[in-house]
């Protein structure tokens, strides 16, 4: 008995791999080719260019390397095939066609829905509610202001933490945007700063998961059933994460914080969210805002570490932020260096979508319904789609924003720039992520000289861990003054 459903069992689950792989060799043998191909010597009939883009660490700087040699093109990782979007008219097309007819790419929204069911990845008409509900939140200077003090009080806990020292900035910014997190998010001290919570800094580590998952050969999760979610560790996590936020979402939030706001907008609406997508807004947001900011405070501190004209400049504006942290326009400079920072070092390069319902024109092409993923190149168009005349846009420049002829001191944005997405569909933390960067870098530089340590292994870069981080350990010292 147990030997015939052993061996009834083995031949299903072999038929079904069978048949999954020659459903993969019969999209991978479909013609392509309404576009440029990516430029590789390592593609192949079968894996495309996946051997290419199989290193994490180089797999955004060969995307950019295509763009450069043939802007607009076309490339196929097994049997999904993405064109990379490089010029700044189409994708002010798609912005504008988002969110209904252009969405989220499926593989980006499962992935993401795993462990963040919220704003960031529906798409409409849940994403109507959830945005009207989230939005309040965030986009009001009164809003942000009822946030200042416990970004100071965060603030200076860093300072208490760095005194002195030697530091891994990387670990310790996206500690202190955990903590902002916790604390701005439904009023809790998590203080992973200190060592607090150790078990709310396993969150982070979603970020790892995903990107593995992502850039699989295959869906393993779907295509292993139990098993494949629990492979890497992604279930326990997502347990511990859901668990942690549907006990704050029982709580309650206390005034002043993300969640109270969620709860205050949710009981007004007749199509009120339930606990469940209460619990993914909050997970967006820890997702969200950690990794991303605290990456961007990263670059900001190494930038300063190394200049010390730069360190001194900035200095002088954030001792007059001290005393008005939620007036921006006392810190062009600062903010200069964030956009540049956003535009050169950003945590997000790419911007995967897909014309879910109608044909799109790209580059003189028609693209038919979920033909390809549509890659956005963000950091590509940063870099390489500024205004003609632009000095030296391929170089990373702290003051190339400053206009002190502006109100706020800072030359308008070009359309390339796009490092929080675009359109209705742009993140609705962007000025949150801001405001804590700026107070964040600003009580440091009241606070130390900062030097950059000389590890030996020359410039830093970026690699993909579903956002882009630091390619390894930056290392500061900060020096009291």
């Amino acid at each position: 008995m147990w030997s015939w459903l052993t061996k009834t069992v083995f031949s299903v689950v072999a038929a079904l791999l069978v048949a999954k792989a020659l459903q993969v060799i019969s999209r991978v043998m479909r013609t392509g080719g309404k576009f440029p191909d990516a430029p590789s010597s390592r593609k192949n009939w079968f894996f495309g260019h996946a051997l290419e883009l199989s290193d994490p660490a180089k797999r955004v700087d060969i995307i950019d390397g295509w763009c450069e040699a043939v802007g607009t093109c076309e490339f196929r990782a097994l049997s999904r095939r993405a064109l990379v979007i490089t010029e700044v008219e189409d994708v002010a097309k798609l912005s504008s066609l988002r969110p209904r007819t252009v969405q989220r790419s499926p593989l980006m929204r499962t992935l993401c829905d795993y462990f963040a069911p919220g704003v960031f990845t529906a798409e409409v008409p849940q994403w109507t509610v959830e945005r009207r509900i989230v939005s309040p939140a965030f986009h009001s200077n009164a809003r942000l202001s009822e946030y200042v003090p416990n970004i100071v009080k965060l603030s200076e806990r860093l300072c208490e933490v760095v005194a002195g020292k030697e530091v891994a900035i990387n670990a310790t910014m996206n500690k202190f945007t955990l903590d902002s997190i916790g604390l701005l998010g439904f009023g809790q001290d998590i203080d992973t700063l200190r060592g607090g919570d150790d078990d709310a800094a396993m969150f982070t580590s979603c970020f790892a998961i995903l990107a593995k998952r992502l850039m699989a050969p295959l869906p393993y999760c779907k295509l292993i059933p139990y098993f494949g979610e629990r492979m890497d560790g992604g279930k326990a996590r997502q347990r511990a994460l859901f668990q942690f936020l549907e006990d704050v979402v029982r709580r309650g939030g206390p005034d002043r914080t993300v969640l109270a706001k969620l709860l205050e907008k949710n009981l007004g609406e007749n199509n009120a969210l339930t606990d469940e997508r209460l619990v993914g807004n909050l997970a967006t947001l820890f997702l969200a805002g950690t990794d991303t900011t605290g990456t961007t405070i990263t670059w900001m501190v190494k930038h300063l570490a190394e200049d010390s004209t730069l360190q001194e400049e900035a200095r002088i504006e954030a001792r007059r932020f001290a005393n008005r942290p939620d007036d921006f326009g006392t810190v062009p400079l600062l903010r200069s260096l964030f956009r540049e920072v956003l535009r050169m070092e950003g945590p997000v390069a790419v911007l995967p979508l897909q014309n879910t319902t109608e044909p799109v024109v790209i580059a003189g092409r028609t693209v038919d319904p979920n033909e390809y993923t549509l890659i956005v190149a963000l950091r590509f168009l940063g870099k390489h789609r500024l205004p003609p005349g632009e000095k030296d846009p391929t170089k990373f420049d702290a003051w190339r924003w400053v206009d002190r002829k502006e109100k706020d001191g800072l030359r308008p944005w070009p359309k390339a720039l796009m490092p929080f997405g675009f359109g209705v569909r742009a993140c609705p933390g962007k000025d949150l992520s801001e405001l804590e960067a700026l107070i964040a870098v600003g009580a440091l530089l009241r606070r130390f000289e900062m030097t950059l340590v000389d590890d030996g292994k020359g410039p830093h870069g970026a690699k993909f861990a579903f956002t882009m981080i630091p390619s390894r350990e930056i290392y500061v010292n900060f020096h009291p003054i």
